[in-house]
């Protein structure tokens, strides 16, 4: 299920196709290093154009949403307010929870992905974050990481929702405001010992 959900957000780019070929990545927000220089490989919800490391990081993040989403669906059947369901119906469901949890991309591969594609964040960046994981620490609240890759997931699907509603000027604000959010969710995520090595 994995390659159909993915074949639905992104496909590769064609290099014989003359309006294709040659397209530069979209990334451009300043808190991700401002535009990326890098050729374009992958599209995005038909409108987006992003380079390997790029795209990389936007499909996994869309495909852990989507993910989410469907195990959440099967979870409400299984909630104690529901009327008892059958032990073969309430199997299964259990079943198709776990197995949504199990093909979709893990935390960890999200991680990797975004220091992969947010290698280098600005100065102005780190400082910010650093200064928000002190006083988290103050106040003993959730860690910047955990919040940004809250806010990453409801960015995914509001991206994802604007897309199958056909709405590509909203798909195109959300992205703007995604690569804000991702970079800065890299740069949290410096101290995890997540970095690809190479």
């Amino acid at each position: 299920m994995t390659n159909d959900v993915a074949r639905y957000f992104v496909r590769d780019l064609d290099p014989t196709n003359e309006l294709e070929r040659g397209l530069h990545c979209g990334v451009r927000h300043p808190d991700a290093g401002g535009r990326c220089q890098r050729t374009a490989t992958v599209k995005m919800y038909g409108i987006l154009n992003f380079c390997p490391e790029h795209g990389e990081e936007a499909r996994i993040g869309a495909l852990m949403e989507a993910y989410q989403e469907a195990a959440h669906f099967f979870e409400r059947f299984r909630n104690p307010h529901v009327p008892d369901i059958n032990e073969i119906v309430e199997r299964e469901l259990l079943a198709a929870v776990n197995r949504m949890r199990g093909e979709g991309p893990s935390d960890a591969d999200h991680e990797r992905a975004l220091l992969c594609a947010y290698p280098n964040p600005p100065e102005g960046v780190r400082e910010m974050i650093a200064q928000w994981e002190r006083d988290c620490r103050a106040n003993r609240g959730p860690t910047p990481l955990d919040l940004l890759l809250d806010s990453l997931n409801t960015l995914n699907k509001l991206m994802r929702l604007s897309f199958e509603d056909g709405e590509d000027w909203l798909t195109e604000i959300l992205e703007y405001q995604r690569q804000e959010t991702a970079a800065r969710a890299a740069c949290a995520s410096e101290d995890r010992g997540l970095r690809p090595v190479g």
